[in-house]
């Protein structure tokens, strides 16, 4: 009985001798499988990304930029839809030259949208150095002023339309004033054509939906937290 005690000893401890190289070789293994992931091009994405991340009001208001062109270059081509039958009275339509024009109304947007969103920038960053209460106090009002100044650029861009197609010229001073001086003909416009009615209704709509989307973008990133890096 003793001796086949002791000639099982041997094999066990040839099986934990063995049962150990394993464990040794797997977690030798280990490090050379994460050096491979992080050289492997999704790995220097992911290390890349983590470094170089934007911070949460940089990157809130990206969205808000990219949602913001995005309508505008939406209205500008309804526009030109809607308006296709005066290029066919002479007007050069090489797709070159439909491509600048739309190029030159690309880069308006961005000078509009730069300016917009300069205050909410300085605000959010100001916010980051302060403490949590009067930083959830500037996030708001960086909203705010989101709102107020993105809604009636959406209302006049989507009212330009009808306005374009009735007076040949787009809304500005000029046409402003002269509604003002005449607002009988102004009120008898809008009220007694469908069309103005449905273009006023459809831009208030997507004003308000614009506005509650970032208002609901900032929510959702908890822009009151402001950013995650640690400033020195």
């Amino acid at each position: 009985m003793q001796h086949n005690q002791k000639s099982t000893n041997p094999t066990t401890e040839q099986e934990s001798e063995v049962a150990t190289d394993a464990h040794t070789t797997a977690s030798e293994a280990t490090p050379s499988v994460e050096r491979g992931t992080e050289r492997s091009p999704r790995g220097v994405v992911a290390r890349l990304w983590h470094r170089f991340k934007p911070t949460r009001p940089v990157l809130y208001l990206a969205i808000v930029a990219m949602a913001g062109l995005l309508t505008f270059s939406l209205i500008r081509l309804v526009l030109f839809m809607r308006n296709e039958e005066l290029l066919s009275i002479g007007i050069d339509t090489s797709d070159t030259l439909l491509f600048d024009a739309m190029l030159v109304g690309v880069r308006y947007d961005v000078v509009v949208s730069f300016y917009i969103l300069l205050i909410p920038l300085l605000l959010l960053t100001i916010g980051d150095f302060l403490s949590p209460k009067p930083r959830k106090i500037l996030s708001k009002v960086a909203v705010g002023w989101i709102a107020v100044c993105y809604l009636p650029i959406i209302v006049c861009g989507i009212g330009d339309i009808p306005f374009y197609e009735h007076f040949d010229t787009h809304v500005n001073a000029v046409a402003i004033s002269y509604l003002l001086n005449d607002m009988g003909q102004a009120t008898s416009m809008i009220f007694h054509d469908v069309g103005y009615l449905t273009f006023a209704l459809i831009s208030f709509i997507v004003g308000i939906l614009f506005v509650a989307l970032c208002i609901r973008v900032a929510r959702r990133m908890e822009l009151h937290r402001g950013s995650e890096r640690k400033y020195i």
